[in-house]
Parts: structure tokens; C-alpha cells; sequence
């Protein structure tokens, strides 16, 4: 008999657990949530010269963000208990830490967002009312994501129709798992990615933040670079080898005013250029857990680094009355 599980419930599971929840004898528990959604542009995107120009424009990147609407998306697909946040650690991160006077392209700003678009050389539409690019063709953009059902698969179509409603073609690219990471670690071949990147232990779990991973949807080929001392990949810009230092000091320093200083220039670089676009995290994670099963604690952080709950000593964990 299932005594506890934690992965793979999300919000739109609430109402039918809690219908059963007293005839089979068990409660909702929530956890923190250790992850951050975003998406992610291919900024070294192999497949198309003018697609990859306008990803490196950071006026780009901000005006997609700005033309998300992520108050619809938490309350449509999140109840409203989602987390809209910028690229940082979380409050549960020992790394966690405030840092003032940030840009913030998060707000739902589409007016703006055509303005820069405009600025950018993309005024001219074509008959179905999408914008043009610099070769003459219509900007259509592909989003890749693994997660094909429930509320996060319906925010990226939320992010689509935005999208779409300021003159850029988008279409989504469900995808099995297994073929989304092979696109993405082993050939950097996709356009655009989405999915989380761990907020409560970023250092051991690099990818999305530093460029210095494979996975790095938006850095694959940057990181490739590194990690091959310049033999492969595309070298990246001063800005982002920076960025590739800190996580080499972080991963050395135990001083905390000092990794404190390493964070604030990571979540500043991260919100003044929008290397990636954060959407909206689930702020909790719930599960199920049987009444007859004691000792779990009642407060945590689901997180896959410390492999939840196996850092929260089950071995403590029992079955009352056995």
C-alpha cells in the first residue's frame, strides 16, 4: 500500500485528491518548490543566420518578455499560488540573497514590446499580420518542451498566443524526453527550449545559470567551448566568460559576504540581458501522504538535487501501529 508520494502531482490534481482524500486516508502535504521555469533561446541557434541575430539582441529577448501576460498565466494555470520571479536563487538557497535596483522586463508590458520590436527593424508585416525579417521571410519561431500535459504545457501555450498577438510566428514542439535532451545536450540543434533550472542549489546543479553545461538550452555551444578548452563550440562573449569564472570561484569560495558579492553579480547579469526568460514556478509542490505514516517532516524543499524526501531521513520515517 502507497504510504507517500511527491513527484509527478501538480495543481490541477488538488481537487480530485482532496475528493478521496478522508475516504482513503490520507492528506495533502506541500513543499517548497526548488525550481524555476523558464524558457530559453538558442543564442548560437545553427539553423538560421537571421533567427540567431535577433536571439543575440538582447532589445529582443526583452521584448518577448515583456510580451508574456504571467498574471494570466498564474491564475489560469497555477490558482494564483505561483511564483512570478526573476533568474536568482530561491529564499529556501543558502545562496539566497536581495539585490536592489534591477531592470524588471517581467511585467506584462506589450505596448513596449512592439515598440522594440519596431526598433529592431521588424515593422513590416506579412498578410497574416507576422512580422518580417532582415531575409524577407516571416520570424517563426519553434518552443521545444518535454512536458506535454497538465499547467506548465498550458503556459507555454499562454506564451504562444502572446507571442503571437505581438506579430512573431510561434508554434510549440511537444517532444519524448528522451529526443528533447538529445536535441539539446548532444547536438544544440533546437530552437528554443523550455524547462526549470534548480534554485535552491545552483552551484551543484549549474545548468541553465553559468553557460558551462551541455544542457544549457540557451548556451549549449558556449559551454561546449569551455569545456573543450576552445577545441569546439563557439566561443563565447567576454560577458558570458565572466559568467563561466563565477561558477569556477563559487564552486570555491566559502566565505559567505563573498559568494554573497558572486550572487549579486550573477542574478544582475541574468536580469540587466535576459539570457533566459523566467515564466512562472510552481511556488509548491504537493504529494500525498497516508495518516498511518509518521515522522515526515511537514516542511521541506522538493528538490531533485537532494533527492526529496531523501534528505529528510526516512529511515526515521514509520508505520503507526506496525
Amino acid at each position: 500500500r502507497l504510504q507517500m508520494q511527491q513527484r509527478h502531482f501538480n495543481w490541477e490534481d488538488e481537487d480530485l485528491l482532496r475528493e478521496f482524500e478522508s475516504q482513503r486516508n490520507y492528506r495533502i502535504f506541500e513543499y517548497d518548490t526548488a525550481s524555476l521555469r523558464i524558457i530559453m533561446m538558442n543564442l548560437q541557434y545553427p539553423g538560421d543566420p537571421v533567427i540567431r541575430e535577433l536571439f543575440l539582441d538582447r532589445r529582443f529577448r526583452i521584448a518577448m518578455s515583456l510580451a508574456i501576460d504571467r498574471e494570466l498565466i498564474n491564475r489560469l494555470c497555477y490558482r494564483g499560488k505561483g511564483v512570478i520571479g526573476r533568474m536568482r536563487p530561491s529564499p529556501s538557497s543558502p545562496d539566497y540573497v536581495e539585490v536592489e535596483g534591477l531592470p524588471n522586463y517581467l511585467i506584462y508590458d506589450p505596448e513596449r514590446s512592439n515598440h522594440l520590436l519596431d526598433e529592431l527593424g521588424l515593422s513590416e508585416r506579412d498578410s497574416d499580420g507576422y512580422r518580417i525579417g532582415s531575409d524577407g521571410r516571416t520570424v517563426s519561431l519553434i518552443i521545444e518542451l518535454y512536458n506535454v500535459k497538465g499547467p506548465d504545457m498550458d503556459a507555454v501555450e499562454i506564451v504562444r498566443s502572446d507571442w503571437e498577438k505581438v506579430g512573431i510566428k510561434t508554434s510549440l514542439k511537444p517532444e519524448e524526453r528522451t529526443l528533447y535532451f538529445q536535441r539539446v545536450t548532444q547536438n544544440g540543434e533546437h530552437m528554443i527550449g523550455v524547462i526549470g533550472a534548480e534554485s535552491t542549489f545552483p552551484v551543484l546543479s549549474p545548468a541553465r545559470w553559468f553557460a558551462v553545461s551541455l544542457w544549457d538550452e540557451w548556451a549549449h555551444h558556449w559551454a561546449k567551448w569551455m569545456l573543450t578548452d576552445g577545441d569546439r563550440g563557439v566561443e563565447p562573449p567576454e560577458e558570458i566568460k565572466r559568467l563561466q569564472e563565477i561558477h569556477r570561484t563559487l564552486s570555491l569560495t566559502v566565505d559567505k559576504e563573498e559568494r554573497q558579492k558572486l550572487w549579486e553579480a550573477v542574478i544582475r547579469a541574468h536580469a540587466e540581458n535576459m539570457w533566459v526568460i523566467p515564466l512562472v514556478a510552481q511556488g509548491k509542490e504537493i504529494g500525498v501522504l497516508s495518516n498511518d505514516f509518521r515522522n515526515v517532516p511537514e516542511h521541506a524543499v522538493a528538490s531533485w538535487i537532494t533527492m526529496t524526501p531523501g534528505y529528510l531521513n526516512p529511515e526515521t520515517f514509520y508505520i503507526r501501529g506496525k
